[in-house]
């Protein structure tokens, strides 16, 4: 949780510190994918904010159920468009009707989505997350929060 809140702080550079100490924790108690699992979260967008270039990002390989998301979310982020357009061709459009994706993968899509321009693709996702009382993913995407009520209903400037 302190990863994630130096995230929203800004303290980019203690995150990476805290994603690494989640990391090794996670070997040290014999759980090294769950440690990598949650340093993971953190760690690819305090990278993404910082600017650092893919290769020293992760590149969303293994396995798992955020690679995918994460994959095509790091690629529209660093303008590879038409790699991100297959992925969420796949993943989104292409996605069965009866569906048990998880709303976090989904808001990762729905990123990339709007990023690379694939209009279908962000609406059928924003019309998958259109769920009374969906305020926030979770504390693994902090910077996806449903506004309040009200919001925007002011002057500018005010909620």
């Amino acid at each position: 949780m302190d990863a994630f809140l130096a995230l929203m702080d800004g303290r980019l550079e203690g995150v990476l510190e805290l994603a690494e100490t989640i990391r090794a924790r996670g070997e040290k108690a014999g759980v090294a994918g769950m440690g990598e699992l949650w340093a993971l979260q953190p760690r690819y967008r305090a990278r993404l904010y910082r600017g650092d270039p893919l290769a020293a990002n992760e590149s969303g390989t293994g396995s798992g159920p955020l690679v995918s998301p994460l994959r095509c979310l790091l690629l529209a982020h660093y303008g590879k468009k038409e790699e991100a357009l297959k992925i969420l061709e796949e993943n989104v459009v292409k996605r069965p009707l009866k569906d048990e994706t998880r709303i976090m993968v989904d808001t990762l899509f729905l990123e990339a989505a709007v990023l690379v321009g694939y209009r279908l693709a962000a609406e059928l996702l924003l019309n998958r997350l259109n769920v009374p009382n969906l305020y926030t993913t979770g504390i693994s995407v902090p910077t996806c929060i449903i506004p309040p009520p009200g919001w925007g209903s002011g002057p500018p400037g005010k909620i």
